[in-house]
């Protein structure tokens, strides 16, 4: 018996010398990963690696400190090459995981990316409230620095909810400059308070071009080009460039924007920002037929293309999945219905179109010629199932896809009409596909007086005669 006894505590001796040296080993692993300049020096594919690696390590040995710190590195990674699958895939543990743990940090964090992750997908009341819950927990988090961080990125996702939900730019603007607020409070110490800024204030900046206040948003740009440009993490570069190049548009200065699309376009493909590119794209695309560039400007289309139809295909595998698993009580919460600071910024497409005034008569004869076809843009019997599949089930995912099968719809209404809202060109796009009023009602979980309120409203803008047929006027363009 005494023989058993010393073996039995031989056992537990050596399992506890192994185990810190395992928990030692993946914090070290997580601590690589949460270098300043990690993404820049590793890459987000080596990041994503160590993560995995950390992770199954926690797993097997019982480490949730290590688990908890590597599942919020992976929804950090997810967010931030728009990768909304992986953070479905990752965010109910992480919460769960932070809960059980007490972390309101990380809590907050990852009620956050999942906030992001239902404005994704059309989601909006879910989001609404996972940002709530996400201010509330921040209440907990007792360093002031890591509070003001996560609350200026909650912010930042409030204006991105509101650019999505209600195209309302003045509640946009409002939660932007609360995050630009609170990138000011960290403490100066910080060495990443140059980079909160800079990001904040391209939110800004962005909001302010949208709203054709190009002299303030020039000054939000430019500072915060001034605040990044020595940091060698460049993701947040991205969205300034496209921000410079829209300015340059405004200014007729086709060479200069076309440079810093460019610009923007590298370092979206070296930080695999897929979301940014599909929205650079077209704007480069724009630039070259403005410059009489056919053949380039349709070899830009054609990349867009491709990536939107990667992009679209990820969201549909993601709103198919949130259905399948959603919880009944989520579902009554919704029954209405490389950077940080990611905003849905599909608005600036409809800037730069709108406000720079570009017309190319002989844009359809050049890529029908490429081609070799005149049907290049023929929308497909399937195409327009799945469009009305989508707009039953997702108000925003319908809209996406519907610029892809109609890409010139929105443009040549905004040509004659261009101060129709986003909310106006949604609802055109449902008149375009020749859905009731019911049906609309129904898909944008409205009454059908609120949708018959908005097709007035619309009449006005477009001026249509009383005897004259909404619906035929739509079907012109």
């Amino acid at each position: 018996m005494k023989f058993f006894g010393l073996l039995f505590s031989f056992t537990i001796m050596i399992v506890n010398a192994k185990s810190p040296f395992q928990r030692k080993q993946i914090d070290s692993i997580i601590n690589i990963t949460n270098k300043r300049n990690a993404y820049s020096d590793l890459g987000d594919k080596e990041m994503l690696r160590l993560a995995t690696e950390a992770y199954y390590l926690s797993k097997e040995e019982g480490y949730d400190k290590g688990r908890l710190e590597s599942l919020i590195k992976f929804l950090e990674i997810y967010f931030n090459t728009n990768n909304i699958n992986g953070v479905s895939d990752k965010s109910e543990e992480t919460i769960a995981l932070a809960k059980k743990m007490d972390d309101h940090y990380i809590l907050s964090r990852a009620l956050r990316y999942k906030a992001w992750m239902y404005i994704k997908i059309g989601k909006y009341n879910l989001a609404r409230c996972k940002l709530e819950e996400a201010t509330k927990v921040c209440s907990g988090i007792v360093d002031s620095d890591k509070r003001n961080k996560i609350l200026m990125n909650i912010n930042s996702t409030m204006a991105s909810y509101y650019e999505a939900s209600a195209s309302d730019t003045e509640s946009m603007l409002l939660y932007a400059f609360n995050a630009y607020r609170y990138a000011a409070a960290i403490k100066n110490s910080n060495p990443d308070k140059r980079k909160y800024l800079s990001a904040t204030a391209t939110v800004v900046g962005h909001i302010l071009l949208y709203k054709g206040d190009l002299k303030r948003a020039k000054i939000y740009i430019l500072n915060a080009e001034q605040n990044l440009i020595n940091d060698p993490d460049k993701a947040t570069l991205v969205k300034i460039y496209k921000a410079l190049g829209i300015i340059a548009m405004k200014e007729h200065e086709y060479i200069r924007a076309a440079d810093y699309y460019k610009k923007a376009v590298f370092l979206a493909k070296k930080y695999n920002q897929n979301d940014e590119l599909k929205n650079i794209y077209p704007m480069l695309s724009a630039v070259y037929e403005a410059s009489d560039d056919y053949k380039n400007a349709l070899n830009i289309y054609n990349q867009y293309k491709r990536i939107t139809d990667s992009l679209t295909f990820e969201t549909r595998k993601v709103i198919n999945k949130t259905k399948d698993i959603q919880s009944k009580k989520d579902e009554n919460l919704d029954s209405f219905d490389y950077s940080i600071f990611g905003i849905c910024l599909a608005m600036l497409m409809l800037y730069s179109k709108r406000k720079t005034g570009i017309k190319n008569p002989r844009k359809t004869k050049i890529i029908t010629e490429s081609k070799g076809e005149p049907e290049v843009f023929h929308t497909k019997t399937e195409q327009l199932n799945q469009l009305t599949e989508l707009a039953i089930e997702n108000e925003q995912a319908f809209y996406t896809m519907f610029q892809e099968i109609y890409p010139h719809f929105i443009e040549n209404i905004l040509a004659k009409y261009p101060k129709l809202s986003t909310a106006d060109l949604r609802l055109c796009a449902y008149l375009k596909m020749n859905f009731d009023t019911k049906q609309i009602a129904s898909f944008t979980n409205s009454t059908i007086r609120s949708v018959d309120a908005k097709k007035y409203r619309l009449r006005k803008k477009l001026d249509i005669k009383p005897d004259e047929e909404l619906y035929s006027f739509i079907a012109i363009f």
